[in-house]
């Protein structure tokens, strides 16, 4: 993802992945902890979602929630090695820049972030805090969704686990389902601490499987059209692909994308060696960048 996109731009990137495949998220409905974050009228301040990196189901659960009328939702996508998108300050900045923009109830509070704020540009976290605060105060029924919290570093997700935690069981201490935050990760062990009385939501590979079955043929359709390979080749393809993927949804869209890139079928059998198709997310974006594939 290149550095300078907003948490709007990086949703649209991820939405565009799953958006036509109807089988997309489906498997979350029958959790309980999804059907709690859903219902505006249960008390949950708190969710961990984790399991898998490069999932993209951050951004299927954004979707659903806005489809719900008593909530603003709000949220950002961390990266790791980037300052801009992997720190307290930033997180918290990108979800007031969403809240914020066209809500006429928060106008009030976006005079007031631009009058304290060197050109409308949040650079203090406690300020940021604050504001956030004043902002989901006066929303009331509300939801924040924080992806990648491990792509934070160790010190930064640990402040911002804290605050955010915080700052929901205050708010719902007065009203209990005015508001609630989603954490996405992977299952580090300082997160799995901090979360021991959250609400869970625990995604493996099996969870997805068939979604990223309908989803891999979809595109192995395609490569074999363009290639004109035999059934037996194109589900040969298609499961190596889903082997690798471990339940990955990004990891089968990039190396799905780079092989349906390649122009003539040597390049394609090339790619499809076993020692030239990736093993990792890692691997994939290298041969795939997402910047130039979205």
């Amino acid at each position: 993802m290149t550095g300078d996109s907003s948490p709007t731009t990086d949703h649209e990137h991820f939405t565009n992945i799953w958006r036509n495949y109807s089988s997309s998220g489906q498997w979350l409905h029958n959790c309980n902890g999804y059907r709690k974050l859903c219902d505006p009228n249960t008390d949950v301040p708190v969710v961990w979602l984790h399991g898998i990196p490069g999932s993209v189901l951050s951004s299927y659960i954004i979707e659903r929630l806005r489809e719900i009328p008593q909530f603003t939702v709000g949220w950002f996508y961390c990266r790791f090695g980037n300052k801009e998108k992997n720190t307290l300050l930033a997180v918290t900045r990108g979800i007031l820049a969403q809240l914020l923009r066209g809500n006429d109830r928060l106008r009030p509070l976006m005079l007031k972030a631009r009058q304290e704020t060197d050109a409308a540009k949040l650079v203090s976290t406690d300020l940021a805090q604050e504001l956030m605060r004043q902002c989901l105060e006066e929303l009331q029924k509300s939801c924040v969704v924080i992806d990648g919290l491990d792509e934070c570093d160790r010190e930064e997700r640990k402040k911002t686990m804290a605050i955010y935690t915080k700052l929901v069981k205050q708010l719902c201490n007065n009203l209990p389902t005015s508001v609630r935050v989603l954490f996405v990760s992977t299952d580090e062990n300082d997160i799995r601490i901090h979360f021991t009385k959250a609400e869970l939501i625990h995604l493996t590979a099996a969870d997805n499987y068939v979604e990223m079955r309908d989803y891999a043929r979809t595109w192995s359709k395609k490569i074999q059209e363009l290639h004109q390979l035999s059934h037996q080749e194109t589900e040969a393809m298609t499961l190596d692909v889903l082997r690798r993927a471990n339940g990955m949804y990004l990891f089968c869209y990039l190396v799905l994308n780079n092989l349906l890139g390649q122009l003539t079928r040597e390049d394609l059998d090339r790619e499809l060696q076993p020692d030239n198709l990736p093993n990792g997310l890692g691997d994939a974006y290298v041969i795939r960048p997402i910047q130039f594939v979205l």
